[in-house]
């Protein structure tokens, strides 16, 4: 559970991840921007595959340390969302397994455009598996406390106990058809066309969000997620530990960080995007290679 009764989960610092890799350009013994997402990435990989049950009770904002366990508890008072288009990166803490494997391209649609499920949305979507009041989320961890017969099925079943007879309906409903028929597309140029072609207001919206954001995450998130679909769960933290560190060697990451971040304007001059640039980041040498200099082996550490 969080700390406090804003956040469970809200990300890690970003900011030093980026100084440390400027300092470290410059000749510094610097090497937090690398073990940062290594120590990160083998902990999600840790929460996905734990032998114990794990429950996280997200009673407010992030889902870093929750989605990848095998029970997710929503309340009202969630909001979960993969924002990291706009700040020059990309979805990641296991987001190539499980956004891939949401129903309807639901997934491409919120790792492209960073939409905020709040409340009921996340146990629509299939982020969180179950959804509990927030007044009903102290009596269920002292009920879990007090198990006996601590297994799979038995803690479904205490959870399930405190989940309201109607669970408030999912935001995104009347969306879903559209959703599907545009982020299913073969790449973002085919998604905006699609939208385009839609031309509702609600699709006109979607690809003003798109535009905000930094155009070459958009591409390589739109790879990821499509790769990330037939990727093993171990191998998908190999594949971001290493778009990570060519991420960090880019601008629009760090400039990204300064816009929403540090100066906080919300319009990073971030770069154009061709399709030699995309599958630079992309290149099997980045995304598969056994190069020491994007070595991440998430099994043997």
């Amino acid at each position: 559970k969080g700390g406090g009764e804003k956040a469970f989960c809200a990300g890690g610092d970003v900011l030093a991840v980026s100084r440390s890799y400027k300092d470290a350009q410059e000749g510094k013994d610097c090497t937090m921007h690398k073990d940062f997402f290594r120590e990160e990435y083998i902990l999600n990989h840790l929460i996905g595959t734990l032998n114990k049950q794990y429950v996280c009770l997200i009673d407010g904002i992030g889902c870093g340390l929750s989605v990848n366990g095998r029970f997710r508890v929503a309340t009202e008072k969630t909001m979960l969302a993969m924002p990291e288009t706009a700040l020059g990166l990309f979805p990641d803490v296991g987001g190539s397994y499980f956004l891939s494997r949401l129903k309807g391209h639901l997934g491409m649609y919120l790792a492209l455009t960073g939409y905020r499920l709040l409340g009921a949305d996340a146990f629509h979507a299939g982020l969180a598996t179950h959804f509990v009041p927030s007044a009903e989320i102290g009596n269920l961890e002292k009920k879990l406390v007090e198990m006996k017969d601590v297994n799979e099925n038995s803690v479904d079943e205490v959870i399930r106990s405190f989940e309201p007879e109607k669970i408030p309906e999912f935001s995104l409903s009347k969306h879903l058809s559209q959703i599907r028929d545009a982020f299913g597309a073969k790449s973002v140029e085919e998604i905006l066309s699609h939208l385009e072609e839609d031309g509702s207001e609600w699709a006109q919206k979607q690809a003003k969000t798109l535009g905000k954001m930094s155009p070459t995450s958009l591409k390589i998130t739109h790879r990821q997620i499509t790769e990330g679909s037939t990727m093993s769960y171990a191998k998908i933290f190999t594949m971001e530990y290493r778009l990570t560190q060519r991420f960090l060697a880019d601008k629009d990451f760090h400039e990204g960080c300064r816009a929403i971040l540090i100066d906080k304007d919300r319009n990073p001059k971030v770069e154009s995007v061709d399709t030699g640039r995309s599958e630079e980041f992309c290149h099997p040498g980045i995304l598969f290679s056994t190069s020491k200099q994007h070595r991440f082996e998430v099994v043997t550490r």
